[in-house]
């Protein structure tokens, strides 16, 4: 979030939760318990750090309790695969100080049909952080973000 970008972000970010219960959704057809996490809008760009959110799904796998975030893609996947040679998780600062860390990161696609899948206790080790610049924002805020190589996404179908 920039000062600048405010309006902005607030509606990425009230579209976000369209994503999020897609994904819970398709999570509980398939028999896992899912909780879609608490999260609450920041008033201002000042008070941004006190509202960021610990995850968007909370699973609960063979009795552990799993957080997950969902991102919402603005590109289609090719032969339902992701589109580029890399995939961007997360702005650095989130992933850093979340506690506990993502165990998953659902990466849907534009038309909302597909779904890539990180799991970032096992590949961990494969992220790499980059800077990026969102040139489709306002202000073309600049960051640090963590990515990883497509090849290691899973992928699925959604209905």
């Amino acid at each position: 979030m920039h000062k600048g970008n405010n309006e902005d972000f607030r509606q990425r970010w009230r579209e976000s939760h369209k994503v999020v219960e897609l994904i819970a959704m398709a999570l509980l057809r398939k028999g896992c318990w899912v909780q879609i996490l608490p999260q609450e809008l920041t008033p201002s760009f000042e008070k941004r750090h006190k509202y960021a959110d610990n995850g968007d799904l909370k699973i609960i796998m063979q009795g552990r309790e799993e957080v997950c975030e969902v991102k919402g893609s603005g590109y289609e996947f090719k032969n339902g695969m992701h589109p580029f040679p890399t995939a961007f998780l997360c702005n650095k600062w989130s992933f850093d100080k979340a506690d506990p860390k993502p165990r998953y990161y659902f990466i849907v696609c534009k038309s909302r049909t597909a779904v890539a899948i990180f799991d970032a206790k096992k590949d961990r080790k494969h992220m790499k952080v980059i800077e990026v610049t969102d040139k489709k924002r306002p202000s073309h805020e600049t960051y640090q973000a963590y990515c990883v190589d497509s090849k290691l996404l899973r992928y699925g179908k959604l209905s």
